[in-house]
């Protein structure tokens, strides 16, 4: 899969279906930095919290 293009700081809403099938809503954004952009993915935590991932994990 790939993120798909974004022309705007804002970005786009994303809606990512897990293995158990619950959707999450996630936002994909980018921060001017000057003179490129940093690509970040926010809403993440409750995903990452209900799964109890772990730095390391795969």
């Amino acid at each position: 899969a790939y993120f798909p293009p974004i022309s705007q700081p804002e970005g786009l809403p994303l809606t990512i279906q897990d293995a158990k099938g619950k959707e999450w809503l996630f936002q994909f954004r980018f921060w001017p930095n000057n003179n490129s952009r940093m690509y970040v993915l926010e809403g993440v935590t409750p995903c990452i919290q209900s799964m109890q991932l772990q730095a390391g994990d795969t």
